[in-house]
């Protein structure tokens, strides 16, 4: 199949004029398998130059002679001599070739063998591309088939046809604006204009596009200096004339000074009292001079900082005021006795031994040497142990590796509680499930089944039983028993999920699947006989009128075709020469389509009921890689462009991969018309073959 060739054009201004109606001769046509070219024929060159005046001819002089000797008999013009002249001995007379004379003189001999002329002769024009950003270049060949070259406008262009001629046009829009010297003059000049200087004037001459700049006299003083006669008199005024206290000042103009008068008079104090301040008298001072350096007051707070012990402190006063000294016990050289040491000494019986392992063990008690398990005796916890011989609750869970018997005659109060074992009535609370969840089980009372051993090999045991009971309760001294069971079950519904073997008689007061025993069973009101021929009968299925019983038994109707579906398969098998997305002919074709509308006499294929496409097989002989399958949709009066779901797989040489649409939108009704795309991300150049699987709804 023909490609499409995409050209890209990313300048600025580009423009590919392409003249219609032009021929041109092709060769090497590719079709899925060949290449492309293009031989161009010229014009009919010009008519060469005539070629030189070959040299004249010449007679002998016998041949003269002779010819002179007979010109009374033969006369002919002397025009007729020349040409005579020119004709060689021998001469024969010119025949014109014929291409197709087989014989004589016209026949050319040695004729090369003209090939056949295969090549193809193409019409070029413009048509529109598929996107806006595309044009296409459009080669139709004698038969009608075409080849497109596809022209892509890429970023900043734009790309539009009129008629036989497509324009690229530049799209970016320049947003720089450029200013010309005078705008960029006007512009700084403005800056320089009515602005603050100080000690420099700056002025924009817009004629020359100058600016001009002029700086003060930097050498001028404008300071200003203060003579010593105007300091004077400022500072003078600074004091003259103000708040005094005990002070007169005044500024002396004439002679430049300060004068400050004091206007305090001095006071004559008497010596201080107890009442009033005054100055110190010689009896005072001689005191003072008494004193030691840093004396305190002699008072109660000073004392006792000093260290002294004061009455106060003691609890005894009287007793340390009146004690003996040489009446007082001498201190033991091994020291004083604390607090506590005679109590501790009258508390020790006489004859008492020192408590160490000889003396404790000798005393009967239990040693630690003794224990086998030491660290479980000193944890243990007394309030979890459970007592034998009396009343017990026990809260938490307790496992027991030995046997459990309960034994022991008793009396009791006759009751239907549990003589022996009592489970009671308890508030279960599921903290597990979710809300709105399913729990699989509950079981309020478990026994697991024993794993059976035995020692010695080859063992058998004739009866075992995970829980048995020996029987009924037993009648004895003083007791009548109506009714005996070894199993009551006062209600519920009970659960066997394997055989139920009796050994005795079954008595049935309700009713088996529906049949009341008693009144349905009038042959036998006590027991129920079941036999072949009363299931047979009674419309059951029979192992033995079944032809395949194992396959019934383990047939799963989930894996069974329902009887409204039907799977339908469609097979194509084609050749790909590119890596570039292609329809694949669905009915029969061999060759592959670049569109889904150019040829849909092979690339459609029209559903008869409702469905959708379930998965689709692909096996290539050479590498696809990447590969998507797409599919498209085309409702009645439409074309087959809706692009729908589309699944993506790699694809390797000579390997089936299965490609399931399950997943994506992949739903057709009745009448629609579908296409399917491949597009591989390798270069293929090799045969391809697909397997589509369709579901009918047959209900439809």
């Amino acid at each position: 199949m023909a490609e499409d060739i995409k050209i890209s054009l990313q300048t600025t201004t580009p423009e590919i004029k392409v003249q219609s109606n032009t021929k041109a001769t092709t060769s090497n046509i590719k079709n899925s398998q060949a290449n492309i070219g293009i031989v161009t024929i010229g014009q009919t060159g010009a008519t060469g130059v005539k070629g030189e005046t070959g040299p004249a001819g010449s007679i002998t002089a016998e041949q003269e002679a002779a010819i002179a000797a007979n010109t009374a008999k033969t006369s002919y013009p002397s025009a007729d001599s020349t040409k005579l002249l020119g004709i060689s001995a021998g001469a024969e007379v010119n025949v014109k070739s014929d291409w197709n004379a087989t014989s004589g003189d016209a026949e050319i001999l040695n004729k090369p063998t003209i090939p056949t002329d295969t090549n193809t002769t193409y019409s070029v024009s413009c048509v529109d591309g598929e996107n806006s950003d595309e044009e296409k270049i459009r080669l139709t060949d004698s038969s009608g088939s075409t080849d497109d070259v596809i022209l892509e406008a890429g970023t900043g262009l734009s790309i539009a046809r009129s008629g036989d001629k497509i324009t690229f046009t530049n799209t970016v829009v320049d947003t720089d604006t450029v200013l010309t010297t005078e705008q960029v003059q006007d512009v700084v000049g403005a800056m320089f204009t009515s602005n603050t200087e100080t000690r420099i004037s700056a002025a924009y001459d817009d004629t020359d596009g100058t600016i001009d700049l002029v700086v003060d006299d930097m050498t001028a003083d404008t300071n200003t200096q203060l003579t010593d006669e105007q300091v004077q008199d400022i500072v003078g005024a600074m004091v003259d004339g103000g708040t005094e206290t005990n002070i007169s000042v005044t500024y002396d103009d004439s002679s430049g000074k300060l004068n400050f008068v004091s206007t305090d008079t001095n006071t004559t104090y008497s010596v201080a009292t107890g009442s009033s301040d005054g100055l110190m008298s010689s009896a005072h001072y001689s005191k003072l001079e008494e004193i030691e350096a840093d004396a305190d007051v002699t008072d109660t707070a000073n004392v006792t900082a000093a260290g002294a012990l004061m009455d106060s402190e003691l609890t005894d006063l009287a007793g340390v005021k009146g004690v003996t000294i040489s009446t007082l016990q001498v201190k033991p050289s091994e020291g004083a006795f604390a607090d506590g040491d005679k109590t501790k000494l009258d508390a020790i019986e006489a004859s008492a031994d020192v408590t160490d392992a000889t003396n404790v063990t000798a005393a009967g008690a239990l040693m630690d040497s003794e224990l086998t398990d030491l660290a479980g005796i000193k944890s243990l916890d007394t309030s979890n142990l459970v007592n034998l011989s009396g009343t017990q609750t026990i809260a938490g869970e307790k496992t027991f590796t030995k046997k459990l018997i309960l034994d022991g005659d008793k009396s009791v109060t006759a009751s239907g509680d549990g003589v022996a074992m009592h489970v009671d009535a308890q508030d279960i609370t599921d903290t597990s499930t979710s809300g709105s969840g399913t729990a699989t089980a509950f079981n309020h009372v478990v026994v697991e089944n024993p794993r059976l051993m035995s020692t010695n090999s080859s063992v058998t045991t004739t009866n075992a039983s995970t829980v048995y009971i020996k029987g009924a309760p037993i009648a004895s001294t003083n007791q009548t028993i109506t009714n005996a069971y070894s199993l009551y079950v006062a209600g519920g519904h009970s659960y066997f999920n394997n055989d139920v073997s009796v050994g005795g008689d079954l008595t049935v007061t309700g009713t088996v699947d529906g049949i009341d025993i008693a009144t349905d069973v009038a042959a036998n009101t006590a027991k129920i006989t079941c036999n072949t021929a009363n299931v047979t009968s009674s419309g059951a299925l029979m192992d033995s009128e079944l032809t395949d019983l194992a396959g019934v038994k383990s047939l799963n109707t989930s894996n069974l075709q329902i009887k409204s579906a039907h799977h339908h398969f469609i097979h194509a098998g084609f050749f790909m020469s590119y890596p570039y997305s292609r329809y694949i002919p669905l009915n029969g074709s061999i060759n592959e389509q670049t569109t889904s509308t150019g040829a849909p006499e092979y690339t459609t294929f029209i559903w008869p009921y409702d469905g959708y496409v379930k998965t689709m097989w692909v096996r290539s002989e050479t590498s696809l890689g990447s590969t998507e399958m797409k599919l498209y949709k085309g409702a009645n009066s439409s074309t087959v462009s809706t692009a729908m779901g589309a699944v993506t797989e790699t694809v390797g040489a000579n390997t089936s991969v299965e490609f399931d649409m399950t997943g994506v939108t992949n739903s057709f009704s009745q009448g629609e018309a579908m296409a399917v795309r491949i597009d591989p991300t390798d270069d293929p150049d090799s045969g391809q073959n697909v397997t589509i699987e369709l579901v009918f709804d047959l209900t439809t």
